[in-house]
């Protein structure tokens, strides 16, 4: 990992070079500032020296003898006097009179600056000199004819020196100059002194005002360390939520620390709601998955059930077909009736045998419809039952959907502690920029404080999208148990139908059984009274016709019994593929709150 250093030290070492480089500015303004002022007394004082020396110099004699004089000459004698007093009365140095012969090179005409005898500091008359270490002043002096004054400057052989030019004019041109140099050794030393002195007091200040910005940004930066610790507490595996920061008065830190405890127990409070909320979802699903095996149980057995009525209707088809059989039996009896008496005893008992069998047959497929009634009535009420249960189920799903939007409220706090955070940075970065260079430190503060805001604001998203998650599966188990509430009402309408329909198939086989004993009852009077066969005849094929009409209608009635079935099956088995479905979602719901429970869990409250 690529070292970083810590803030503070950041900080101090920012100070540190700040400090440095307003020092460097200070020490070279002063110096420059001691420089120019020196620079000014020393030209006042050239000034009056330059210009009373040229009030001495003729212009004209001057001219002459630097064109073709001597040391001999008179007026070399009454210059030089006069020169070497006027320096023997003054500060200066050197006093000296020079003009121009080519390019660089000056002749010095007069030099008062000492005895003709002194070798080091007099200059004879003629003596060549390279002014280029003079600088551009003795040539402005001569353009501008007008008195200049150098700055310091250091000439090989006379040391540090301070020259000011008086330009010598005949007839508008210059022809030389006199010039004044003041030795400013000693000022150098001292300038060089102040230097030292002002870096030695500055890099002093410095270590002082870093070891006092350091105890203060130690006792600064342990509070932020006190809140990013606590941070770091929630945010790695701890996530301890019982800690709180001590709060000593009304600084902004205090203030940071202060809303780091109410979000703290905002969160705690939202962790503590979360859980209780899990715990009742995870019972919930318990109990919609219990309740969804009832339902599953009693789709299964209503399933045998409708085998049973399947195979009762079908044969209660075959019996019908085969009592249409005995039917058409009769009638082809009753049309050779007339043919053959003398067989009425054997058609009669022939017949008698026949009815009886029907209404055996009839009075056993009247028992198997009142079981099947029975039956059916039962899934009447297993329905009704699974349908409340299923609305229950629903109620508690609506239930958990508020408590999901609880979680959401408070979530949306906490995203606005974040936002009131992130304001508090941006107002400290606003407070630290109008402070300038004092301010930069606090500025670092506030951009860390706006990093814990920005930090707070990506776990409550976090948070968020976890409460839309939850929420998104809630919506699925609502459709899911709306879907099979609808299942079951649908389911039990279609039951209730195939009630009503078994009474009408009862009712009809109650009246089979009528008509059957009134059969029975003509071919006793047929038995007893065999004279009245015709007549009997006659009023048994009628009533043939009707029992072949009603026999017709149970063949109908049992067609119908069993379409009813197969319907009925089909929609079981959609109800067990309903079933199938809301068991798998209430396995995805429980193990949804696992996750959710196990997440809220880790946290310490």
């Amino acid at each position: 990992m690529k070292f970083q250093l810590k803030y503070k030290f950041r900080f101090l070492i920012i100070t540190f070079l700040g400090f440095a480089a307003v020092s460097a500015v200070i020490t070279v303004f002063g110096m420059h500032i001691l420089v120019d002022n020196s620079v000014k007394v020393f030209s006042e004082r050239g000034v009056s020296v330059v210009n009373r020396a040229k009030g001495w110099i003729d212009a004209a004699e001057f001219k002459r003898l630097a064109d073709s004089g001597s040391e001999d000459d008179p007026y070399y004698d009454y210059l030089y006097n006069k020169l070497f007093e006027i320096k023997k009365e003054q500060t200066c140095k050197y006093l000296y009179t020079m003009v121009q012969q080519e390019g660089q090179i000056f002749k010095y005409v007069v030099d008062g600056s000492a005895l003709k005898t002194n070798e080091e500091d007099f200059s004879p008359y003629g003596t060549l000199e390279d002014v280029t270490s003079h600088g551009r002043y003795p040539f402005e002096c001569l353009e501008k004819q007008e008195v200049i004054t150098s700055n310091l400057h250091e000439e090989e052989g006379w040391g540090w020196l301070i020259t000011v030019y008086c330009p010598i004019i005949l007839n508008g041109e210059s022809i030389g100059f006199v010039a004044c140099d003041y030795d400013v050794s000693q000022l150098i030393e001292t300038i060089n002194r102040s230097r030292m002195l002002l870096i030695s007091a500055s890099f002093f200040s410095a270590v002082v005002l870093c070891i006092l910005i350091l105890i203060y940004i130690n006792s600064f930066f342990k509070k932020v360390d006190g809140v990013t610790q606590a941070m770091i507490g929630i945010s790695s595996g701890a996530r301890d939520l019982t800690q709180r920061l001590p709060i000593k008065g009304k600084t902004e830190l205090d203030m940071l620390s202060f809303a780091y405890n109410e979000m703290i127990e905002q969160l705690q409070a939202m962790v503590r709601q979360i859980s209780g909320n899990i715990s009742s979802l995870s019972q919930n699903s318990i109990t919609l998955a219990e309740q969804n095996k009832e339902n599953v149980s009693i789709i299964e057995n209503a399933k045998h059930s409708i085998e049973e009525i399947y195979v009762k209707a079908d044969d209660q088809n075959s019996l019908s077909e085969s009592v249409s059989d005995g039917i058409s039996s009769v009638e082809d009896a009753v049309k050779v009736l007339e043919e053959k008496i003398e067989q009425t005893s054997n058609a009669v008992e022939q017949s008698s045998t026949a009815i009886e069998e029907i209404s055996a047959s009839i009075a056993q497929a009247d028992v198997n419809l009142v079981q099947i009634g029975g039956e059916y009535a039962k899934i009447v009420n297993e329905a009704d039952e699974g349908v409340k249960k299923q609305n229950d189920v629903t109620a508690h799903v609506d239930q958990i959907v508020k408590q999901a939007q609880s979680l959401a409220e408070a979530n949306s706090v906490i995203s606005s502690i974040a936002s009131q955070t992130n304001l508090l940075a941006m107002n400290a970065a606003i407070e630290a920029a109008h402070a300038g260079s004092s301010g930069k430190g606090f500025s670092v503060v506030a951009d860390e404080i706006r990093k814990l805001a920005e930090n707070s604001a990506k776990q409550s998203k976090s948070v968020k999208s976890l409460i839309d998650e939850i929420t998104k599966s809630i919506s699925d188990i609502v459709d899911v148990s709306k879907e099979s509430a609808q299942s079951f009402s649908g389911l039990g309408a279609k039951i209730k139908d195939m009630d009503i329909l078994l009474k009408q198939v009862q009712t009809g086989m109650s009246e089979q059984n009528e008509g059957a004993q009134d059969i029975l009852q003509m071919m006793a009077v047929l038995a007893n009274a065999s004279n009245q066969i015709k007549d009997a005849s006659h009023v048994m094929k009628d009533n043939t016709v009707n029992v072949a009409k009603q026999m017709s209608e149970l063949k109908e009635s049992s067609h119908d019994i069993l379409e009813c079935g197969t319907s009925a099956n089909e929609r079981l088995i959609q109800m067990t593929d309903f079933a199938s479905k809301i068991s798998s979602q209430s396995q995805e719901n429980n193990e949804l709150a696992e996750r959710v429970n196990r997440l809220v869990s880790s946290y310490k409250v």
